[in-house]
């Protein structure tokens, strides 16, 4: 059955359900109703206690504490709405999966999964006061039409989930939770209950901040002390895959393995499967079908290794996982142990092994660098928003994404200040697309209409776009071809409709954004100094998880002075500072003698390529050598100049693009395979070439 087929199958269970839960006290709920002996004495039960008094409260609880239960207790409890902001698809379904398990059928979600006319039986519900947890991602509360449905109902709480996300000092930032405050407010200003398991001081402030509100701060202790810590040191010479290989071997249990990137999670898993380990993968560039059953294969036991990438994690409740493994190193400190806190949720003793390899620090610095844009780029987003001549744009921040070569996040953040300043007006999912039949010819229609509405429905209907379009209509298309105001043209539709004229079959949505003449004024210095105070932090975020990491004292110890504990112990018997472990020493490292160091590579920066005596096999392997970072998969594209024009921009910029436009794929690709098989170039297990001593020392022969 398909998630929107089960969700109207709960919508009819609703209409029927007369569970009432308002009778019982929050200890009643949490035996009968979850099956719990009782409220967890780490905070849990003083963050339910304050909910239930309308306190303003933000509560941070180590991953596993059990945050949901705060607000899912209350929200049975008490009449009206609980609305649950959350970043995450995965984390919104399993949440209601579990709910309905145990018989609350008014638990829903909204996302992009969720079709229109599921969505509409949804609002149903919540204007007829039967929903009682309304799980959503912040992008859809933005939209005016879900805030105006709510807003019917009684919300008696607004839980913002993962609420580190609205820090920009904090580690996953999200633009999108920047609008909460706004919301919260047209909401009626009901209690907000922000809940995190890992914030700093620094951080905590800032979330209060933007929220704009009085809260009482619950904190509790974010020490899981049956969490083994290991970290190993793994020289950059050694093949640290077959190192993982003979790691995980050792190892039993479900098991989490963390990699940097996307192509690595993937290359990762294929060669455990090849040597014998069954695993899957799971990164943010799947497909959301192709998530949600890796995802379910992994909690359901039929697989237990995944690889993944950061976008695995949050939400994730498998009690049973005996093990988390990083392969490279997390972004922050925060990243770490809100990743290793994912093992061990049944209360039993987990590993956590991160294994440290000193060429992953610039690696990760580099990733967080070109997620960052700088003046230049700032300015091209600005001036492309500039020269749209109807100062109507339909388009979305993955959109500008390939637009103007700056990741999705800064983006969000740029649109945001740019709202922020009055220089832009952004719409959520508004309706730019849609199926029309029409009831009587477009000149019969003109010749009905109400004056008022006349000459604009002339000029729509009479225009160029219906003599060669007759069903599906663009109304972005609509606006350049009539230089109507987008909101003028949806209320001639609506009227068409309205009066019989139309009948419109589907609708589909994009964002709009409306720019203004004061965009020309917008000063973005600002701005630029802005995303260099991020990055500069997020560097230091790297540095200051390096400093925990290679400390000679106990691991467990630094990571929880990091967020400000206090009273802690020199030696916690839980970390490989503190006692041997053993079983991880006895694993022999297979060093590559053919390894070429950064700095070796990098005498050969002043070679010139492609001189009139190279060969071109000498030719290519120096594109490798001083382009450092080529992916195999694009290099043959990258050196014959037929890169896809939405790739990375930065690809673009290499030394060697387009340099052999003139030689034939073939004769490339039979050249590179030679000097792999020669052992003159290395694929990495990251998917990327790289020069050896062998190839260096071929170089300098020549």
């Amino acid at each position: 059955m398909s998630i929107n087929d089960k969700i109207l199958a709960q919508v009819e269970k609703v209409k029927q359900d007369k569970s009432d839960f308002s009778e019982l006290d929050q200890l009643e709920i949490a035996k009968n109703v979850f099956g719990f002996y009782g409220l967890k004495q780490n905070g849990q039960d003083k963050i339910i206690k304050a909910v239930l008094e309308k306190e303003n409260i933000l509560g941070i609880l180590p991953t596993g504490g059990g945050k949901s239960a705060c607000y899912q207790i209350p929200a049975l409890m008490r009449d009206g709405i609980t609305i649950v902001v959350s970043p995450l698809i995965s984390l919104m379904k399993d949440q209601v999966d579990s709910l309905v398990e145990k018989k609350i059928y008014s638990a829903f979600f909204i996302n992009y999964q969720v079709e229109n006319n599921v969505r509409e039986e949804i609002m149903k519900l919540i204007e007829n006061n039967k929903v009682k947890l309304l799980y959503i991602a912040p992008e859809s509360l933005q939209s005016e039409r879900i805030q105006n449905i709510i807003k019917k109902s009684k919300v008696n709480l607004i839980t913002i989930d993962e609420s580190h996300c609205i820090s920009t000092w904090g580690h996953n930032f999200r633009p999108d939770y920047l609008k909460l405050s706004r919301i919260i407010e047209n909401l009626g200003s009901p209690p907000v209950l922000a809940l995190t398991a890992t914030a700093t001081k620094v951080v905590q402030k800032d979330i209060i901040f933007q929220l704009d509100n009085n809260f009482k701060v619950i904190k509790s202790s974010f020490d899981r002390p049956l969490l083994y810590l290991v970290v190993h040191n793994v020289p950059d010479d050694v093949n640290k895959e077959v190192f993982l290989l003979k790691l995980v071997r050792e190892l039993n249990g479900p098991t989490i393995i963390y990699t940097m990137t996307q192509d690595l999670s993937e290359n990762i898993s294929r060669f455990l499967n090849q040597h014998g380990i069954k695993s899957t993968y799971y990164h943010g560039g799947l497909e959301p079908e192709e998530k949600e059953k890796i995802q379910d294969i992994f909690m359901q036991g039929k697989c237990d290794i995944i690889v993944a990438t950061l976008a695995f994690g949050m939400g994730i409740d498998k009690e049973d996982i005996r093990n988390v493994i990083h392969y490279n190193l997390p972004q922050s400190v925060e990243n770490y142990y809100q990743e290793v806190g994912r093992a061990g949720r049944d209360g039993e003793k987990s590993n956590c092994i991160l294994l440290y390899t000193e060429g992953d620090i610039s690696r990760m610095k580099s990733i967080i660098s070109s997620n960052w844009p700088n003046k230049q780029r700032i300015e091209d987003l600005i001036e492309y928003l500039k020269n749209k001549p109807n100062k109507q744009i339909f388009a979305n921040p993955k959109s500008l994404e390939y637009q103007t070569d700056i990741k999705e996040t800064p983006v969000k953040l740029i649109l945001h200040r740019l709202e922020a300043a009055g220089v832009i007006k952004t719409y959520s999912k508004v309706l730019h697309n849609l199926k029309v039949i029409f009831n009587k010819s477009p000149e019969r229609i003109v010749d009905l209409v109400e004056n008022k509405y006349k000459e604009d429905v002339k000029t729509i209907l009479l225009s160029e776009y219906f003599k060669h379009i007759k069903f599906r209509v663009n109304l972005e298309v609509l606006i350049e071809e009539t230089k109507l105001n987008y909101f003028r043209i949806l209320e001639i539709f609506r009227y068409l409709s309205d009066k019989g004229h139309i009948r419109v079959m589907d609708e589909k949505n994009k964002d709009l954004i409306m720019i203004s003449s004061k965009l020309d004024s917008f000063k973005i210095d600002p701005l630029v100094d802005l995303f260099q105070k991020i990055l500069e932090s997020n560097h230091k975020k790297v540095d200051e998880l390096v400093a925990c990491l290679n400390s000679k004292e106990c691991i467990r110890k630094g990571v929880l002075s990091y967020f400000d504990e206090k009273n802690l112990k020199n030696n916690c018997e839980m970390c490989s500072n503190c006692i041997n472990y053993e079983f991880i020493n006895k694993i022999p490292m297979e060093v590559n003698k053919n390894y070429a160091k950064d700095e070796e590579i990098g005498e050969l920066e002043n070679c010139d390529i492609y001189g009139e005596k190279d060969e071109l096999h000498e030719t290519i392997l120096k594109c490798i050598a001083l382009d450092k970072i080529i992916p195999n998969k694009n290099f043959i594209d990258i050196l014959k100049g037929s890169l896809y024009h939405s790739s990375s921009k930065w690809k673009f910029k290499l030394n060697s693009y387009g340099l052999l436009s003139d030689i034939e794929r073939s004769e490339i690709e039979e050249e590179l395979n030679k000097l792999i098989s020669d052992e003159l170039v290395h694929v990495t297990i990251e998917g990327r070439l790289r020069i050896t001593k062998r190839g260096i020392d071929y170089l300098d022969g020549r």
